[in-house]
């Protein structure tokens, strides 16, 4: 376009009509700028998508009316608008003076009105500020859900459009702190956005978010994003469970996801079970954080669905935090409520657990076939970092007799790979792998070293917990909560737990595996260490840190192992001697094989290591480790040791 530069167009090249009597002629209207105006208007009118057509006089003031409109807020301006078909609008925010949830919209004349609040918005809805309700959040609900609209069955609004990136505060979302502040409809609405697209990301800006419902993928191939695991939290409030797959448990909700973000849930109000992946199946949740403060509660469950799920989900990069009360759990997976019950979840992998504290127990497995865990770091926690096959007796009944490698007596649970208990008379308490079963008779490894016979009762356990495996893992906490490092149970089968290290158990055990099924192997060529601290243990005093009676009590580490060395350190030497024993088996002080002797005195006042020369492998059966310090008449009351036993298993 430019302006008239004709013959006869003035110095500012505007038009003239002349003036005869003063010589001044009348300007020239030439074909160039004529045609130059010609086809301004016709693209202007062909951009619009518009075919030029002669008989149609209206077509430019059609495009003209499609212009770009700006309001401020989709909950209020867009009420009563008119629909002119096509006009495209650009909406600011979502709420009046809020600063977030700017849309662009199209007007369509057609767009179904039933669609309000999930693809597009109905002007003969009400706004929010008309709308009823205790507080904002629930006037928004209200709005988003259509209360009031007066033409429920119409056509005529303003689509969303196919530019529009899904994020919770164009639903209405707004970060607060109180559950009269909640995004659960706002962040239900922008879900089912993506999901009449068939799916993608829904995603929420920097804040913390209260929802008071659970959210539910409900679709295949819906993620939730946030904009990075200190700048997204959502917090539950009032829900027993925070997110999961889909309401009915017969659906399997597939490649769905979250990430970049955190989740929270407090010490009263907060849900049961944070995640539930226990109707999810191939998704993949990375690069977040879950913290719970409720008692009793469980970061990330599962449970075995019918067969169908939870299975192939890959969880990646992330922290679990419990409370001081160390009564959660970071992974709980357990059996389901299905006749029969079930071995699920499945073949899950997670990997890359960068911090967990605070917790009952890292991880619990009651059921579980074929998971993954590979490089996990956690520390703090309460009662056991691994827990296996945690689970109830099938059964129980008496004995009618047995051999060296079998029970007989009237099983009616088949319990094949599962776990056989003598509860009662000759052999009680020897725990043993079912290898083949009948309901006349099982048979078990590895042998019995007391055969039953008709005196002796029975327990049987499923093997729910089977074939799982865990692999670089470090655990070091506060010996003062005496953890075991892994506690089975009855039952687990074919599971193992490789090269980790664990630190600071106090008087909890590295391996507490009364079954010791051949089948696990746990602890294989790790090294284990046990530190104790004996405060104040006044003169002439005699300790058995790990008691014994005979050759029986002490530490048992759970399978065979290698006593590799012993450090003994005093901070607070004051004078006097203290001998600290540790006895690989035997049944008295310096009688075990190997036998370690550390002397705190004037010489070695701050510590002392002792290694051992000549390393021999012990049998978990028969060797236990046994702790012993003694102090002689004038050791200071008040002087405290700290002794770290490393030990190797093998």
């Amino acid at each position: 376009m430019f302006r008239i530069d004709g013959p006869g167009a003035t110095n500012d090249n505007k038009f003239t009509e002349g003036d005869p009597a003063n010589g001044t002629r009348a300007t020239v209207v030439t074909d160039q700028w004529l045609n130059a105006v010609q086809e301004e208007i016709a693209a202007a009118i062909e951009n619009d998508g518009q075919s030029l057509d002669k008989s149609n006089p209206g077509q430019l003031s059609k495009s003209l009316s499609r212009r770009v409109l700006h309001l401020g807020s989709v909950a209020e301006d867009l009420a009563e608008l008119t629909v002119i078909d096509g006009q495209r609008i650009d909406v600011s925010a979502f709420h009046v003076g809020k600063n977030i949830g700017g849309q662009a919209l199209v007007a369509n004349a057609l767009w179904p009105k039933s669609e309000h609040g999930i693809t597009g918005w109905s002007p003969t809805v009400p706004p929010v500020s008309v709308q009823t309700g205790a507080n904002l959040s629930e006037r928004t609900a209200n709005f988003l859900n259509g209360v009031g609209e007066t033409d429920p069955d119409g056509t005529g609004g303003f689509v969303i459009t196919s530019e529009f990136f899904p994020l919770i505060e164009q639903f209405g979302a707004l970060p607060g702190a109180l559950a009269a502040d909640s995004s659960s409809e706002p962040l239900k609405k922008c879900r089912e956005y993506v999901e009449m697209r068939g799916g993608g990301a829904v995603c929420a800006l920097p804040g913390r978010y209260i929802l008071t419902e659970t959210f539910y993928f409900n679709s295949n191939n819906v993620f939730l994003l946030g904009s990075g695991e200190q700048s997204t939290v959502f917090e539950f409030i009032g829900a027993s469970l925070g997110i999961g797959g889909a309401v009915d448990t017969a659906t399997t909700i597939t490649r769905c996801g979250f990430g970049r973000l955190s989740l929270f849930g407090d010490v009263t109000d907060g849900p049961d079970r944070v995640f539930d992946i226990t109707t999810i199946a191939f998704g993949t949740f990375k690069d977040f954080t879950i913290q719970s403060k409720k008692p009793y509660a469980s970061l990330i469950y599962g449970q075995g669905n019918n067969g169908s799920s939870p299975y192939y989900n890959t969880i990646d990069n992330f922290a679990l935090f419990g409370n001081t009360d160390y009564t959660q759990r970071g992974f709980e997976f357990a059996q389901g409520d299905w006749a029969g019950g079930s071995n699920g979840p499945n073949a899950n992998n997670i990997s890359n657990l960068r911090r967990a504290a605070t917790l009952a127990y890292l991880v619990d497995l009651k059921a579980g076939n074929g998971n993954e865990f590979i490089n996990l770091q956690a520390e703090s926690i309460g009662t056991a970092y691994f827990n296996f096959n945690e689970n109830p007796a099938v059964e129980s009944g008496a004995a009618t007799g047995g051999t060296s490698g079998s029970i007989t007596g009237s099983f009616s649970v088949n319990v094949l790979n599962g776990a056989v208990k003598i509860t009662g008379g000759t052999g009680a308490g020897q725990i043993r792998q079912v290898t083949t079963y009948s309901s006349s008779s099982l048979s078990v490894q590895p042998n019995w070293s007391v055969a039953p016979d008709s005196t002796s009762t029975w327990e049987t356990y499923k093997g729910k917990c089977a074939e799982n495996n865990f692999f670089n893992v470090r655990a070091e906490g506060l010996a003062s909560l005496n953890p075991d490092f892994i506690r089975n149970h009855p039952g687990t089968h074919k599971c193992s737990v490789r090269n980790y290290t664990a630190q600071s158990l106090g008087g909890g055990q590295a391996v507490n595996d009364p079954q010791n099924d051949p089948s696990n192997v746990f602890s294989e060529g790790d090294l284990v260490y046990l530190t104790e601290v004996v405060e104040n243990a006044g003169a002439g005093a005699s300790i058995n840190v790990y008691p014994r009676n005979s050759v029986f009590g002490g530490v048992r580490i759970g399978r065979d192992h290698i006593v590799e060395s012993m450090w003994v350190h005093c901070p607070n030497y004051a004078g006097g001697v203290a001998t600290v024993t540790l006895d690989d088996g035997g049944s008295s002080v310096g009688a075990g094989d190997p036998s370690l002797v550390g002397v705190i005195d004037a010489d070695n006042d701050r510590g002392v290591f002792v290694p051992v020369l000549v390393k021999r492998k012990s049998g978990s059966q028969n060797n236990g480790l046994f702790l012993n310090v003694q102090t002689d008449a004038s050791w200071n009351s008040a002087a405290d040791l700290l002794i770290t036993v490393a030990v190797r298993s093998a």
